[in-house]
């Protein structure tokens, strides 16, 4: 028992410390392989891209330094219109043409912005290498992504995610997009957002932060690009295209240093976002406001502009913006981030929540749902306008085809209507019916000519109204000429006789008692002559298509009215003899014998209806 005890004794420390040993080595293994991978990356060429690699458009080999964004533009506006009405995008196209700086390309099969940098001599480090890293592993919605650089000579540029409706700075400059207060919130959401990941990321800060540099997608969600790789940076030449309007988004502390260019600080980056903050509100850069607000100044140089700022003045010099322009607590906020003291900038850790109760957590997520909200709002009331319309238009179509029938037969209409071509046609039986008013001439020399407008707009709404119950159509009216048809176009056996008639007999008993209308002393007789027989018909004219009748048959019927009598309706034999065959209800009495120059023998009779007496007599023809 002894010695089994000091054996356990004796395990248990060795066990222990072999414990600590192995998990000794097990750690610093981790940290070697931990290590050996994170050299093993920093030597990685992931990011290195040939120029060779980059396919550009046609239209863009040669233009490097200028960009004409090279995408489909029939396919922009494809990805443009599904959002374009209710926020009136009258103008996306323009949008892709006005992004200065950058290049179209393809890579690897996928769309990417290039930007070409005047870089003369570049070098890779260790804190290159580093930062290259970090932009491999920096990732959000509203950051644009890193593709990797082009070190080539002459063409050395940085590849980023492209995003196919350019930079917030062309957005706000196109006056045709109207902006509402749900898209600038939006906006200024996602900036924040990029904005308060970048900082909490291992990059800390942006130094460069503008309006030209936050950049929007087909999803309207605003992404912050040309951040970070600071060491690659510090390697551009800045005084080739240098313009001092650059500096304007720059913190006064900032200005104040020897190399502007290449510094930056979170403090700094909040005032930038002032200044878009500015810009978002008055649709208008820095310092360009003052005419927008109906005051004027003297025109000052950007030197100018950036001397006041880095001096500090009392009240700083800052953009201008009215109370009215934006909601109070949102103007509070801007005036709070471009403050001259650093310190007194909140963060936008403080920022967010305060943007979240302003905006009430508008973002780009949930602007493009209030968008497709917006898109289905907008559908059904399109919808709407447009049965509304039709029903609208098939009203005035109607009307317009009812005023169609009154020109020309609804047959004849309704063939020209489809294109087609209406020929002449002869029909072997047709019954025509003239008639006037006895005296009409001095009537009218009587009258003044509003008077004779009247009593002929009395008289044709009277025979209409006549007409338009029988199988028969007005042919024309010339003064008080009335002349009407049955039997075409459409052929109606015999009927166009009994047709004819009958509405001869409901327009003379109609007029029985009818007065002149601004004379009621005197009486309106009308006379009315029949003839039935055969004729040809046809349009004539091709800017106002007339239906006309040609024939003998024309000729005796307008005959028959001139010789007739007054308040009587004066037949020929042919419209007498279809009568005695089909319709014996009319009662024919002789007229007597007169001479009427037609070139047929006639026999002319005046009939009433459900009369008794029947007679008829030949009358000679010259």
């Amino acid at each position: 028992m002894v010695i089994l005890t000091d054996y356990n004794h004796s395990v248990f420390p060795i066990i222990g410390v072999s414990m600590v040993i192995i998990a000794i080595i097990a750690l610093v293994a981790h940290f070697v392989s931990k290590k050996i991978k994170f050299e093993v990356d920093l030597g990685d060429l992931w990011w290195q891209i040939k120029w060779d690699d980059l396919v550009f458009p046609e239209r863009q080999l040669g233009k490097r330094s200028t960009l004409s964004l090279g995408i489909s533009e029939a396919s922009f506006r494809k990805s443009a219109a599904s959002v374009a009405s209710p926020i009136s995008m009258a103008s996306t196209t323009g949008t892709l043409k006005n992004i200065s700086g950058v290049l179209v390309a393809m890579h690897k099969g996928v769309r990417v912005a290039v930007k070409v940098v005047p870089v003369k001599k570049f070098s890779i480090n260790r804190a290159l290498l580093m930062e290259l890293k970090q932009m491999r592993e920096t990732l959000h919605e509203n950051l644009s992504r890193f593709v990797g650089l082009c070190t080539e000579e002459p063409n050395r540029a940085i590849i980023t995610e492209l995003c196919l409706r350019g930079s917030l700075r062309d957005l706000l400059e196109n006056e045709a997009i109207q902006l509402d207060w749900v898209f600038k919130y939006a906006m200024i959401t996602d900036i924040a957002e990029g904005m308060g990941y970048l900082h909490s990321s291992p990059i800390q800060f942006h130094g460069n932060l503008n309006s030209s540099n936050c950049i929007i997608n087909e999803r309207f969600t605003v992404k912050i690009t040309d951040y970070g790789i600071r060491e690659f940076r510090k390697q551009i030449d800045r005084m080739e295209d240098f313009n001092p309007r650059k500096f304007f988004w720059k913190a006064p502390e900032h200005l104040r240093e020897r190399d502007p260019f290449n510094t930056g600080s979170q403090k700094g980056d909040v005032y930038s976002y002032a200044i878009i903050l500015q810009e978002i509100i008055t649709r208008s850069g820095p310092f360009e406001s003052m005419e927008r607000l109906g005051r004027k100044r003297a025109h000052m140089e950007p030197d100018e502009i950036l001397d006041r700022i880095r001096m500090g003045m009392v009240p700083p010099f800052r953009p201008e913006v009215s109370a009215d322009e934006a909601p109070r607590e949102l103007i509070r906020l801007m005036h709070a981030a471009w403050h001259e003291n650093p310190d007194s900038r909140p963060d936008f850790a403080t920022i967010k929540p305060i943007l979240k109760r302003i905006t009430k957590g508008t973002s780009s997520r949930n602007l493009f749902d209030n968008l497709l909200s917006r898109m289905e709002q907008y559908t059904n009331n399109l919808e709407r306008m447009v049965e509304e319309k039709t029903e609208s238009l098939m009203e005035e179509k109607k009307k317009t085809e009812e005023l169609l029938y009154q020109l020309l037969p609804q047959f004849v209409a309704e063939e020209l209507k489809k294109g087609s071509q209406v020929y002449p046609e002869a029909f072997d039986a047709v019954t025509i019916f003239f008639s006037d008013i006895v005296g009409f001439t001095n009537i009218s020399a009587e009258s003044t000519p509003l008077q004779v407008v009247d009593l002929l707009n009395y008289l044709y709404t009277t025979f209409d109204n006549v007409i338009e119950k029988y199988d028969c159509y007005k042919v024309e009216t010339i003064g008080d000429a009335y002349m009407v048809a049955s039997g075409l176009p459409i052929r109606n056996g015999n009927d166009h006789v009994r047709e004819i008639c009958r509405m001869a007999l409901e327009l003379r008993n109609s007029m029985r008692n009818a007065k002149v209308p601004h004379d009621p002393e005197k009486t309106l007789m009308v006379r009315i002559g029949i003839h039935s027989g055969p004729c040809a018909a046809g349009v004539v004219g091709l800017k106002m298509p007339k239906y006309c009748l040609f024939g003998d048959t024309v000729n005796t019927a307008s005959r028959m009215e001139s010789h007739g009598e007054p308040l009587k309706i004066h037949i020929s034999k042919a419209t007498r003899d279809i009568i005695e065959q089909f319709f014996r209800s009319f009662i024919i009495v002789p007229r007597g014998e007169i001479e009427i120059k037609v070139s047929a023998i006639q026999i002319s009779e005046n009939f009433n209806h459900n009369s008794r007496l029947i007679t008829f007599s030949h009358i000679n023809t010259l």
